[in-house]
């Protein structure tokens, strides 16, 4: 570009570099400003977004540390512990065939729906010592389910047997350590507990489908019911809570900071999610595979926020973290589209081209104004010269009385043609000189001439004369 501008006169010369460098350093400026404020932003937003699965990981884990509270404090209620001592002396007093008995009366022959068989206090006309502790106890266990939100309580023998349940499902009366049951989450539990039920530990297990739920995930926690009596302690059974599915969700599922395409779930180490979706109409626990690598890595336990693509194609935004709860890992998600984290980011970018174009546009104007201001005083005067050179004198030379440098070249061509004037007025003097010795020299010479012309006529007519006296 250089070349090509040197072959070029000043006028396009000058305002060209004007404008080149003002948008060069425009643009500079621009783009480092741009760079600096977008990394920023996009930290700032990356940052929000960890924040969020960092809230929503806090409000679920103390969610879950108050089940895990409420489990404890109710499994070492005295009133707890008198429904299982009562309630596995009622089911011993039926002898046999208590899933039968206890089913027909709680389940087939229950006058209510099956989501509201938890209203039936006592069969009609059943007189069981069973019966008489269910209608008891069943009002103070199903306040607790329903103000906890618990899908369902559950109360088992020391050897297995569902004594009780809040909602009357089909796993009411079974034996979960022998029966259908046994490998399903309450089964698994209830093993968990008895086989350690003297360090008092608690069990948990992870959703998965559950058959007397209608193949609905469920959740178990289980804790012992003990009886103490001195130095002595026996194992009476077991309290299990069902996890409650619609309040775990209704923590995820939080709007706030989510914006329209954001959404926070958590996922269990088989990359199934164990929250629904925020935008899904229908249920995604244990049925949609979320196999990213945010949700791998919180499964690591590490934490960070990745970029993404889901099986969509949609590129996301992912903040991801690890949840520790009894010996399970879960991975809590917090996303949203790529382009709604960037939104700022874009809006940005959007001023600082529109600010970029118009101070572009006014270097332009300012460059090209300044540039023909410079350029035009100096074309105008090389033009003056120019007519000089070619000897027109009378050629007006402008910009005298300027300080600068133009100034100056306007005087000096104006002192150049002075000095032209004066020379060619000495010229012209000279050559009317000139002239004038030659007229005077030719006058001189018809002088002369006519002189001699006279004399040698005289001298002719002298010479005549004589010639006819001596003939005469």
């Amino acid at each position: 570009m250089l070349g090509f501008l040197i072959k070029r006169p000043l006028k396009v010369v000058i305002p060209s570099i004007i404008v080149s460098i003002a948008f060069l350093a425009t643009m500079i400026t621009g783009a480092a400003s741009y760079i600096i404020a977008s990394d920023a932003l996009n930290r700032e937003a990356e940052s929000k977004l960890l924040a969020l699965a960092e809230s929503r990981r806090s409000a679920l884990t103390d969610y879950l540390q108050s089940i895990r509270q409420e489990l404890v404090i109710q499994a070492e209620n005295p009133a707890v512990k008198e429904m299982v001592d009562k309630f596995t002396t009622g089911w011993l007093a039926m002898q046999e065939k208590q899933k039968e008995t206890l089913q027909k009366f709680y389940i087939t022959d229950n006058p209510n729906d099956a989501s509201e068989r938890y209203k039936l206090l006592a069969p009609e006309g059943d007189a069981s010592f069973y019966s008489k502790f269910h209608k008891r106890f069943h009002p103070w266990m199903t306040k607790l389910q329903q103000d906890r939100g618990y899908y369902d309580v559950f109360l088992i023998s020391a050897d297995g047997n569902v004594i009780y349940t809040v909602f009357k499902e089909l796993d009411f009366a079974t034996n979960v350590d022998t029966g259908q049951y046994a490998d399903s989450g309450l089964g698994r539990v209830f093993r968990s507990v008895r086989d350690n039920w003297e360090n008092g530990s608690l069990a948990f297990d992870d959703f998965s489908p559950y058959e007397p739920s209608y193949g609905a995930a469920a959740s178990f926690i289980a804790a012992p019911v003990i009886e103490v009596d001195g130095d002595k302690r026996d194992f009476l059974g077991v309290l299990a809570f069902q996890m409650p599915v619609d309040n775990i969700n209704s923590v995820m599922q939080q709007e706030d900071g989510l914006g329209e395409t954001g959404e926070t779930y958590i996922v269990g180490d088989d990359l199934l999610m164990r929250s629904n979706s925020r935008f899904s109409t229908e249920g995604t626990i244990l049925k949609r595979r979320v196999d990213s690598d945010s949700v791998k890595a919180a499964l690591g336990g590490d934490t960070g926020v990745a970029e993404v693509v889901n099986e969509a194609g949609d590129k996301l935004v992912s903040a991801f973290l690890p949840l520790e709860f009894e010996g399970t890992t879960f991975a809590v998600i917090a996303e949203m589209s790529y382009e709604e984290v960037h939104a700022a980011e874009a809006v940005m970018r959007n001023w600082v081209l529109g600010i970029l174009a118009v101070v572009a546009l006014l270097a332009a104007l300012i460059g090209i104004t300044f540039g023909r201001g410079l350029t035009g005083p100096i074309s105008r005067s090389v033009d003056a010269m120019e007519e000089l050179a070619d000897g027109n004198l009378e050629v007006d030379v402008n910009y005298t009385d300027r300080p600068d440098e133009i100034g100056d070249i306007a005087r000096a061509s104006e002192v150049f043609r002075d000095n032209l004037a004066r020379q060619q007025k000495l010229e012209e003097e000279a050559e009317a000189g000139r002239i004038q010795r030659r007229k005077r020299a030719e006058q001189m010479e018809n002088a002369i001439h006519h002189f001699e012309t006279s004399v040698s006529a005289i001298q002719t007519q002298l010479a005549s004369e004589s010639e006819g006296v001596r003939n005469n």
